[in-house]
C-alpha cells in the first residue's frame, strides 16, 4: 500500500529501525521519523512534519540516530558520509551540533555563502560561451540572476576562465575587456 509523502505516493519503503522509514517515489524520496523520533531532533535542525528528503536532509536524522544507518548499511563508512553531508550542505547545523568552528575550505555551502557575501559588489559570471581562444561571458553584480540585474558582457581568455574557482568567476574591471 502506497504511503503519501511530500514527493508523491511511495513506490517502496524500508524500515531502518523502529520509527525511521525510508521511502522512494517515482521522482524523489526521503526518510520519515515518527513523532517520538522526530522530537529528539534538536529544534534548530528539526522538520516539524518529520520528513527529510533523500539528497541531503537525510543526514539530519542520521546524525541523531547513527546506529540505525550503521545497522542498515552494515558499515562504519556511513558515519563519515553523514558528517560530510551535514558539513557541506548544512554547515550551521554541523557547527552547532558538533560544537566546532568551520574554517574556509571545509564546507562547500559555507564557502559559497562567503564567496557570495565577499563578491556582492563585484561582477560575477552567470553565463559563458566559448569563442576561439576566448570565452564570452555575461556577468551581474554578485552573480544575481534577477530580471532587473544589470548585465555586462566581457571577453576572457579561455585559459584564465578554465581556472575559475568552484563558486564563480569574478570580473576584474581593470583587466577584463568589456564588449
Amino acid at each position: 500500500m502506497a504511503t503519501s509523502t511530500p514527493w508523491g505516493a511511495s513506490q517502496y519503503s524500508e524500515s531502518l529501525c523502529r520509527g525511521i522509514v525510508s521511502y522512494g517515489t517515482a521522482g524523489h524520496g526521503g526518510v520519515h521519523l515518527s513523532p517520538t523520533r522526530n522530537c529528539v531532533v534538536p529544534e534548530y535542525m528539526r522538520n516539524a512534519n518529520g520528513w527529510y528528503e533523500e539528497d541531503c536532509e537525510w543526514a539530519i536524522p542520521a546524525a541523531i540516530f547513527p546506529e540505525a544507518w550503521v545497522k542498515h548499511y552494515g558499515t562504519e563508512d556511513i558515519l563519515a558520509t553523514i558528517k560530510s553531508t551535514l558539513l557541506n550542505y548544512y554547515p550551521d547545523f554541523y557547527a552547532k551540533f558538533y560544537n566546532v568552528e568551520i574554517k574556509e575550505g571545509e564546507s562547500y555551502e559555507n564557502d559559497a555563502r562567503n564567496f557570495k557575501k565577499n563578491n556582492k559588489d563585484n561582477y560575477v559570471v552567470i553565463c559563458a560561451t566559448g569563442k576561439d581562444n576566448h570565452v564570452e561571458v555575461i556577468a551581474t553584480k554578485g552573480g544575481e540572476r534577477e530580471d532587473d540585474s544589470e548585465e555586462r558582457t566581457f571577453l576572457i581568455k579561455t585559459e584564465e576562465y578554465q581556472n575559475r574557482g568552484k563558486h564563480g568567476f569574478v570580473i576584474d574591471l581593470d583587466r577584463h575587456i568589456e564588449i
